[in-house]
This record gives structure tokens, sequence and C-alpha cells, in this order.
């Protein structure tokens, strides 16, 4: 392995020579330990053998954006995206040597996508009956953000930097003000950046969201569906996806939106991260089951009609403003013998031509007077000869008829005699 930064062994020689100077008790020894690590210039971690953070130098709060306290105590597995299994077993090849063992591990920031390290890890040198540590090193393949130490080549460099900067900032301002909800999430499915938007949309504030996963806060019954979608855009079978899906709030109620997923590509050191443009269409889904209920109680009302109409023993027919006939009756078929449609036929087609003058002066009266009219006809169909019949026409009118021409005549013939 190579001499010079992280590649040189977990620790260099003089710190390896300090550390196996250090003498009982344990607690001295391993606060001696702590300072050694804090005092290395690349991210560092200590850690017990189960797995547990013991310390955390300046630089790994930096990588993490954490205090050194808020590290200190955590599970390992709780800051980096790697499977649980594959850092158990890294760890455990860890602990067999204090030369340094290779690796690679996913850190979680706080804020922002995970950030891809080189790792070297391995037992830290100790005296019979202390207590195992294991020591992480770390180089982020990619840039990190770190305050710069204030000096002349730093503000200079900084200065230079403020032109590409002022975009970085008009994405952040439009980000934060967008009315759209727009979300960023590890490709774990971790969230680390969310608009107000989106937060309002879930009642979450930005330290509780970051905490969860977009499963968490999807609707049990729609998790499936977009697991199946974020799978096949993970294996290249899609470029991006568009779901309907609900989000359960943090009060327990659910929020209907239409999401627009894509994955970006992991580059310079940071990992692959999931975009994801969120629109809220609660109100829309409110108003389609709206309609979708009243479609439902009108088919089941026109049902019942029908069914009235059909089991009806009286001749019961309608007919437009022009006298056409738009439905009727199995009576009214069966008595006057009719198999044909009759819909959009008049009654010169069905009775003789001085039979259907009378029935158009009758109708013509009751359009005029707007009121039930009551007549005794004699129907002579040209199929069946006289039906002697007494008949009750009125006025089916709505109220769309001042602005349209609608507008019926329902006749019922009563005691018809053939």
């Amino acid at each position: 392995m190579r001499r010079g930064g992280c590649e040189e062994g977990l620790f260099p020689h003089k710190l390896k020579a300090s550390i196996r100077r250090i003498g009982c008790p344990c607690e001295r020894r391993k606060l001696k330990v702590v300072r050694i690590v804090n005092g290395l210039p690349e991210p560092a971690l200590l850690v017990d053998e189960g797995g547990r953070v013991v310390a955390a130098n300046q630089a790994v709060s930096r990588l993490l954006l954490l205090s050194s306290t808020k590290i200190t105590g955590k599970p390992l597995c709780t800051l980096v995206s790697d499977d649980p299994e594959e850092l158990t077993r890294y760890l455990r090849r860890c602990s067999r040597s204090s030369e340094g063992t290779p690796g690679r591990l996913s850190i979680l920031p706080l804020r922002g996508p995970a950030i891809i390290c080189k790792a070297v890890g391995g037992l830290v040198p100790r005296n019979q009956n202390q207590p195992r540590l294991l020591c992480l090193r770390l180089l982020p393949r990619g840039p990190v953000k770190a305050p710069f130490e204030q000096s002349d080549a730093c503000l200079h460099v900084a200065n230079e930097n403020r032109p590409r900067q002022e975009p970085d900032q008009r994405w952040q301002t439009a980000f934060e003000s967008a009315a759209i909800g727009i979300v960023m999430a590890a490709f774990n499915g971790r969230y680390f950046a969310a608009n107000s938007a989106f937060r309002k949309m879930l009642g979450y504030t930005e330290a509780e969201l970051y905490r969860l996963t977009f499963d968490e806060v999807t609707y049990e019954g729609d998790r499936e569906a977009n697991l199946l979608l974020a799978s096949e855009l993970a294996k290249g079978n899609r470029q991006h996806f568009e779901i309907e899906k609900r989000y359960r709030r943090k009060d327990g109620t659910l929020l209907w939106a239409r999401q627009h997923v894509s994955l970006v590509p992991g580059m310079q050191g940071v990992a692959p991260f999931w975009f994801v443009i969120v629109e809220d269409i609660t109100e829309r889904k409110r108003v389609e089951e709206e309609l979708r209920l009243q479609q439902q109680n009108f088919q089941e009302s026109e049902a019942r009609l029908l069914a009235f109409l059909e089991n009806s023993p009286n001749l019961i027919f309608m007919k437009d403003r022009q006298g056409r006939y738009l439905c009727s009756n199995m009576q009214f078929k069966r008595v006057f013998r009719i198999t044909e449609e009759i819909k959009g036929k008049g009654d010169d087609e069905l009775f003789s031509v001085e039979q259907a003058a009378a029935f158009q002066a009758n109708d013509r009266q009751v359009l005029q007077a707007g009121v039930p009219m009551e007549f005794e006809e004699n129907a002579l169909s040209r199929k069946t000869g006289n039906t002697r019949a007494s008949s009750t026409s009125f006025h089916c009118s709505t109220q769309r008829e001042r602005f349209t021409p609608l507008g019926a005549l329902l006749l019922i013939l009563l005691n018809a005699r053939e």
C-alpha cells in the first residue's frame, strides 16, 4: 500500500508508536486515542466492536454536517447507505489487522446526496485486556463542502468562485419558492432535500422529513406499484416515470399527488439520487369522486325508471317537440305489434294519415297549454286495426329548456282495448 495520505495505512508510524506507548487504565488510553483521531487531517471515526461510533473528528463533522457530539454514540449503519450485512463483513475484516483494510463507504450527510468515500479501517493497536476499537479513515472521491480557513489565498479563491455561486443561489431560491413540491432522496429512499411546498403538503418539518424515506410516507396500498416503477428506473428499463399515488400526512390523513420521478446518475463522488416533482391533486380527485358517485346514482335511477316502464301494464311512450318517438315500453310495442325500433319515427309511420293528424293536433294542444290534458282516442294501427284508449299527455320540461330546445311529451294510454 502506498505511503502518504489515506493510502499510508491505518495510522502513520509515529502515531502507531504513540498509541503503543499508552498504558492502562483503559479510559485514559481511550481518551488518548480519541485525541490522536481528532488530530488526523482527513475524516476519521473511532468505532467499537458493536459498530457504534465512539469518536469523530472535525473533518467527519464537516462531511456529515453534524457536530461530533451528535455523531458519537450513533450506530455506523445509520450514517451510511451501505447494506448493513456488507458493512458488518467489512468491519469484521478490519478487526483482524491494524495495517489497514481498504474498502468503500457511502456517507449520508444531514443534507445532500450520499458521498462515496474510500475507506481504510483497522484495529487500533492495543495492550492485552484493553477494549478493541476500530479506526476508519475516509477519503471522499469528490469535492466536499467545508468551511475555508480565513487566509488571503482562500479569500482570493472565494472571490473567483463567486460568479459560479450565483446560479446556485438562484437555483436555491427557485427551489424553495416553487409552488409545486420538489424533493430529492438518496438512492436508499431517504430524503435529504425538500422545498417548503412539499413540506407543507405532508406537514413535516425539515428535520422530521429528513429522517424518513419515501416508502415510509407512501400510503400502504400504493407502495408496491411505486417500488416496482422505481426498480425499473434503477435497472435502466425506463428513463423516468409518472405515478398518481397517495401520501400519508403527519396527521394521518391522505393526500393524492401526481409525481414525476427521475434518477440522477452519480458523478464526481456523489452517489445517484432520486429527483421528484410532486403535484397535489387531492382536490381534483375529490371532484372526480363526486362525479363518479353522481354518475353511479344517475345510472341506478335510470335503471329503476326503466324497470318501472317495462313492467307497467299501461302503454307509455315519449315524443320530442317535433313529434318523433324517443322511447316506448314493451307494452306499447306488444299492443301495436311493433318489432322494429321506433325511435325517431313519427305518428304517420305507425298510424293512418287521419289518426296521425289527430294525435299531432293533441300534441300541439298540450305544448301550447303547458299543463296535463286527457283525451279519449281511437288509435288505428296499420298492423292491428282499431285500439280504443283514454290517454293522459303532459309536457316534460327541464330547467335547461330555457337555454336549449329540450322538452318532450310523455303520453300514457290507460285502459287500452284492442
